[in-house]
């Protein structure tokens, strides 16, 4: 995947959903349709940050998750993308959103709160993570 589009609404509610719950994680689900050279957002599903450390980390209750992914696909839709927020660092993934991006191969997009700044990433295929293009759907 070589980018992942968005409108600029979605992208404008992305981070006022981030400076929202500062200094807490927020996390949220990017629902659309995938394709060879960029994945569409068609909207944003808020998730709920049910990790025992939110400060530092995010993680949405499993059966949450599978209600998002299977009413997605009822629509002929899938989950594009990953968001969540990093109120004190950059829009970097940290090593734990490494570990996890294997597992949830799609975009993860990050918005640093302190920076003011959306980025997004995909798994490299060696347990890192490359950077993806945030465009404008």
């Amino acid at each position: 995947m070589g980018a992942i589009l968005m409108t600029d609404r979605q992208a404008g509610r992305l981070a006022s959903l981030a400076r929202r719950h500062a200094p807490r994680e927020a996390c949220a689900l990017l629902v659309g349709r995938p394709g060879k050279e960029a994945a569409t957002v068609e909207r944003v599903e808020e998730v709920r940050n049910a990790d025992a450390a939110p400060e530092a980390r995010f993680s949405v209750e499993a059966g949450e998750l599978i209600a998002h992914y299977r009413g997605a696909e009822a629509e002929g839709l899938e989950v594009v993308g990953i968001f969540h927020s990093h109120p004190t660092s950059g829009a970097v993934p940290s090593r734990t959103d490494e570990a996890h991006m294997a597992a949830n191969p799609v975009a993860w997009v990050i918005y640093s709160v302190r920076d003011g700044e959306m980025r997004a990433w995909a798994p490299d295929g060696r347990g890192g993570a490359a950077e993806v293009r945030v465009g404008r759907a």
